[in-house]
Order: C-alpha cells, then structure tokens, then sequence
C-alpha cells in the first residue's frame, strides 16, 4: 500500500521539481541580464560611457527571457534592458522597436515614462526628428518626473543650439538649470547654457556662465573647458590679462600637462592681443619646439609665419615658419593654410625675380644701346670734321 502511495507520488513530485528548476533557470537568466544591465549602467553614470560588453551580455540574457517564456511577469523588465540597452549600443531600429513593444502592450508599467523618453532618443538617431521632439515636447509638457522632464528639456534646447534658434535652447537650458534637474542635469544645463551664450558671441553672458560652472563641482574635463572658455571669453571682451590667469590656472595643474602645448599657445595669442609680439613669438617658438604633438607644433609654427608675414613683413622669414607648419601637419585648417601661403609667397618670390631680371636686362640693354649711340656719335664727329679740313 505504501509503495503504491509512493509510486503515485513519484510522478508529481518530478513535475514538480522540473517545473521549479525551469523557473529557476529562468529567474536566473533574468536575474543575470539585469545584474549585467545594471553594471553597464553604472558605469555609463560614472564615466559618461557605457561598457558595451556589459550591454550586450544583458542583450543576450533577456532575449532569452523575451523567446523562451513570452508570457513571464519579467517581459516588462526584459523588454525595458532591451530598449536602454540597444539604444547605448548604438542600435536605434531595435532600441525603437522594444520601446514601442512594451508602450503599446504594457502602458501602466513602471518603465513606460523612460522608455517614451528612450523612444524619442532611438528617433532622433534614425533622424526621425518630427515624432522625436513631438515626444520630447510630450515629456517637457507633461505629467512626467521633473528627471525625465529635465532629460527632454536637455535634448530639446541642444536640438535649437544646433538650429541656431539661441534664445529657444536657452530657455529649455534655464528650466533645466532654475527648476527641473538634479545636480548632473543642472550642471549639464549650465554647460550647455554657457555654450550657447558663446555661439551667439554673447561673451559676457558666455564668460559668467562658464564661472558659474566652476563653482558646481565639475569633473577634470568640464573644468578645462570652462577655464579655457573663459579664457577666449575674455580675450574677446579685451580682458587680455584675465584670459592669461584662467589659462595659466591651467598650465600649473599637473592634471592638465598633456595640453600645456595647446594652453601655450593660447598664452602666445594673449601676448599677440596685447601687442606684445616679442613674448608671443617667443612663447610661440618654445611651444613649438617643445611638444611632441605635431598639430600643436604645426599651430604654433603657423602663427610664427604670421606674425612674420603681417607684422614684420618678412617673407622669408615667414614662409621658413609656414613650410615647418606644413611639414609638422598639413591635414589641419592651419596646416593647409600654412602650405598656401607658403606657396603665395614662393609664386611671389619667382615673379620678383624674374621682374628683377628682366629690369636689369633692360638696363644692360639700354646701357649697350647708350654706348652704341655715343660710340657712333663719336665717330660721326670724326667724319664732320676730316670734311672740313679738306
């Protein structure tokens, strides 16, 4: 009776552990995708760059939930990795088609307000730019977090900088900045202000607003930025001195050596502003010699030729420092500039000198012609005057 009980038993429980162990694995499978997704992001949040590995292996993970247990309490969550993850992989048909997946089959979820937010992302990369900033617009106006709000503000305004529509970016920025961001999306928004203010050579605008960003704890990058800005900011409001502080603010801290090159030479613009033309060829000259990049080596020996070419009006001098421009880079916009003047000033040279030896043929010309005459003169003179002795 027993072993009957326990044979009948037998069955069910098998089932019952297959069942349990396929959920297992499939818990696991998700539980591996989302810990995967979540590593990538975490590293995108921190660095401003996703790890693609990362991504991908959350990619493959929730397929695997998406084709094997389509009807899981996990597709939601599944389909929201899928969406975030192609679109950081640079995936945007496959990025829009999940996000819409999980819009239209699962509206009350709790990732449908970020993925809108991800779906107008995907469509601004496949230009898709009319149903992107509609988004963007549904988002800024909507009943949304001020999180999501402050990301489409941020989009939006970048999309009107680019558009030169100035006045309009800025006014998604200072939403974003006065109002609807957290501390990342404030600062992101102050750049970004700073930056247009400077497109549209408010410079004054432009010079407060990169300060402004120094004071809002910035990164290693944002604050090279935002001091060179403010250093070309106020070469351009004639601050000439103030633009030197901020760039020898840089030149001092070790973080930035690998781009003393570049600050020097901006220091050698400063000098040149100021009237200063010694000191800037002399700082010009150092850069030049210097740095092992040969861009900055290229940039620094073009200047040189200007200040020879324009200011001392010394074309052989200035051409020595265009042709050393070129050689060192002639792929930039000052390295192909470099290269035609010196060209200019070969052409020129070669005309010079064939003007200077056709006129000193001419003279020699003229001058056998005068003597020729005088020599015929002479003997002219002879003849008149053996006639009248006779």
């Amino acid at each position: 009776m027993m072993s009957r009980r326990i044979n009948q038993a037998l069955p069910v429980l098998l089932i019952s552990l297959l069942l349990s162990a396929g959920g297992c694995v499939y818990y696991n499978t998700f539980f591996n995708a989302r810990q995967a997704f979540d590593d990538a992001e975490k590293v995108r949040k921190e660095k401003g760059v996703g790890s693609s590995g990362g991504y991908q292996t959350a990619i493959d993970k929730a397929l695997v939930v998406i084709e094997k247990h389509p009807n899981s309490k996990y597709y939601d969550d599944a389909l929201y990795v899928l969406g975030v993850s192609y679109y950081y992989t640079n995936q945007p048909l496959k990025a829009d088609r999940r996000c819409r997946e999980l819009l239209a089959n699962y509206p009350q979820s709790k990732y449908a307000k970020e993925m809108t937010l991800y779906l107008a992302r995907a469509k601004l990369k496949l230009k898709e730019e009319d149903e992107a900033f509609k988004l963007f617009e549904e988002i800024f106006e909507g009943k949304y977090d001020k999180e999501y709000r402050a990301e489409a503000a941020l989009e939006l305004g970048q999309y009107q900088r680019e558009q030169k529509d100035y006045p309009e970016a800025e006014r998604y920025f200072r939403a974003v900045r006065d109002s609807l961001g957290n501390a990342r999306q404030q600062k992101e928004a102050q750049k970004k202000l700073a930056d247009s203010y400077f497109d549209s050579y408010k410079f004054a605008e432009a010079l407060s607003g990169y300060l402004q960003v120094l004071g809002m704890k910035p990164d290693k990058n944002e604050r090279y930025v935002a001091l060179y800005r403010s250093a070309m900011c106020s070469y351009r409001l004639q601050r000439i001195p103030a633009g030197m502080d901020y760039l020898n603010k840089l030149i001092k801290d070790p973080l930035y050596y690998d781009s003393v090159t570049t600050l020097k030479i901006a220091v050698g613009q400063g000098y040149e502003y100021s009237g200063d033309l010694t000191q800037a060829e002399a700082t010009y000259e150092e850069a030049a010699t210097l740095t092992r990049n040969q861009t900055s080596a290229a940039e620094a020996y073009y200047r040189l030729g200007l200040i020879y070419q324009f200011d001392y009006d010394d074309l052989a001098r200035a051409k020595a420092y265009y042709d050393k421009s070129a050689e060192a880079n002639r792929t930039t916009e000052s390295g192909k500039d470099a290269l035609q003047r010196a060209s200019d000033i070969a052409r020129m040279q070669t005309l010079s000198k064939s003007a200077e030896d056709a006129l000193e043929e001419e003279l020699k010309a003229i001058k056998d012609k005068t003597a020729r005459d005088s020599a015929a003169a002479a003997v002219g003179v002879k003849i008149v005057d053996s006639t009248a002795r006779d």
